[in-house]
């Protein structure tokens, strides 16, 4: 079993086009070990959104830049993106996303609610 509390991110800084930092993309890690150990997407997504959002400080994580955080189908569909700030995030699109109507309305949701989407 996973211990709480130590929580794992690797945070990669996104640069405007003046070099200057725009945002930080999260990526899940389980170790300190710097690589994507995790079979499953979703337990990712909600891996990063539990350690940095409900137990951490994901502003402070982020230097009270955007975080960009990487959403795969099941997690869209069951509505996980609602419980971040629609004005800190930014909703990272798996290509791996299979492209059915229900993503679509899921998505289309998500952009009238006022998130970002990438």
């Amino acid at each position: 079993m996973e211990d709480i509390n130590n929580k794992f991110v690797a945070r990669q800084a996104i640069f405007d086009h003046n070099k200057n930092t725009y945002a930080y993309e999260l990526l899940y890690r389980n170790s300190l070990d710097n690589f994507y150990s995790c079979s499953k997407a979703e337990q990712a997504t909600s891996q990063i959104i539990l350690q940095n959002h409900i137990f951490g400080d994901l502003t402070n994580l982020c230097s009270q830049k955007k975080a960009f955080i990487n959403f795969d189908e099941k997690s869209l569909l069951e509505k996980l993106p609602l419980v971040l700030d629609r004005n800190t995030v930014v909703l990272e699109l798996l290509e791996t996303i299979n492209v059915t109507p229900d993503v679509i309305s899921a998505v289309s949701a998500l952009h009238k609610k006022g998130y970002t989407l990438a």
